[in-house]
């Protein structure tokens, strides 16, 4: 198989031949992605090819593991960097340990947001005790108001 199209009916046919069996598939999968790498053809080629190969012949996550791995094996011989699937499962990786640094820094600036909202609540308690204090001196509320830095309305 030296033509590309054949070796993408070739993917399509599988696909439909193993659809009701994963394991299956993954042998297909693994046996053309070894024709691939046989081939000497361009990188580009080779890539842009795997990536049918890996959309025809979907498998589940621990299948892809174990495809991986055999894939590995097949670089360290070709020197030939695999993608697409291993692509996906990298961003998908890259997506949680971005969520969880989101939330990290997220919980931080929440933390400080929380401590200036603590001063300024801080400082309007210590106002009103202040005010009532001068109010309970005899001060009137608008001098009150005035020296204690408070709304008139939270004193009448």
């Amino acid at each position: 198989m030296d033509n590309a199209f054949g070796l993408i009916t070739a993917a399509h046919l599988l696909t439909q031949q193993t659809r009701q069996n994963n394991n299956e598939r993954y042998d297909a999968k693994l046996r053309l992605i070894r024709l691939l790498y046989e081939r000497q053809w361009e990188r580009k080629r080779i890539v842009e090819l795997f990536r049918v190969i890996d959309w025809f012949l979907e498998l589940p996550s621990e299948l892809r593991q174990k495809l991986k791995t055999e894939i590995y094996r097949m670089e360290e011989n070709q020197k030939m960097p695999y993608v697409t699937s291993f692509e996906r499962d990298a961003k998908e990786e890259g997506i949680v340990i971005g969520k969880e640094i989101g939330v990290v820094e997220g919980m931080e600036i929440g933390k400080e947001i929380g401590k200036e909202i603590g001063v300024v609540e801080g400082i309007e308690i210590g106002q009103l005790k202040v005010a009532r204090k001068l109010m309970a001196s005899g001060f009137s509320a608008e001098e009150v108001a005035s020296i204690a830095e408070v709304p008139l309305a939270l004193l009448v």
